[in-house]
């Protein structure tokens, strides 16, 4: 039996115990290059799938290919079960990723559930993905160089 004030308590619980655990990684000194290297800016992409909702999305720009004009692009979808994780959760690892990796990160904060239900968590990534694509060149990105991926309940948000 579908018992939905079950399924809420469980994900509150669930959230209490993980992201703790998660935000902590944030204070993890091997992670502190990423933060040093990066430059970080915050962005609001809109959506219109549930009403009227700004999406947003942290970027971290490795400070050596700042001034590039074509530069490569992740957007990275969090982990969290689709029930938890966020991009303050994140944050750090994204810093790394784009250091490693020489290429503007795009965090999304996509909504999870049970605030939001499914697909309301795909269509925010996508709407992101493609707010990328069409501001490639305001973004100072190469259209010809997106990838997306993410972790956990991102990566399922992703296939």
């Amino acid at each position: 039996k579908h018992d939905p004030e079950s399924d809420e308590e469980f994900v509150f619980a669930y959230r209490r115990a993980v992201e703790p655990f998660m935000d902590s990684l944030n204070d993890h000194e091997a992670l502190f290059y990423g933060r040093e290297q990066t430059v970080y800016k915050h962005l609001k992409v809109r959506t219109f799938h549930t009403g009227h909702f700004e999406e947003p999305v942290e970027v971290n720009i490795p400070k050596v290919i700042k001034k590039e004009k074509k530069r490569a692009a992740f957007v990275y979808a969090h982990g969290g079960a689709a029930v938890a994780g966020s991009v303050n959760a994140s944050r750090r690892i994204t810093q790394c990723i784009a250091v490693d990796m020489n290429v503007v990160v795009f965090n999304v904060n996509y909504r999870v559930a049970p605030e939001a239900r499914c697909p309301a968590n795909i269509k925010d990534f996508y709407e992101v993905v493609k707010y990328v694509s069409k501001n490639a060149q305001k973004l100072k990105i190469d259209p010809e160089k997106i990838v997306i991926g993410g972790e956990g309940g991102g990566g399922y948000i992703l296939s």
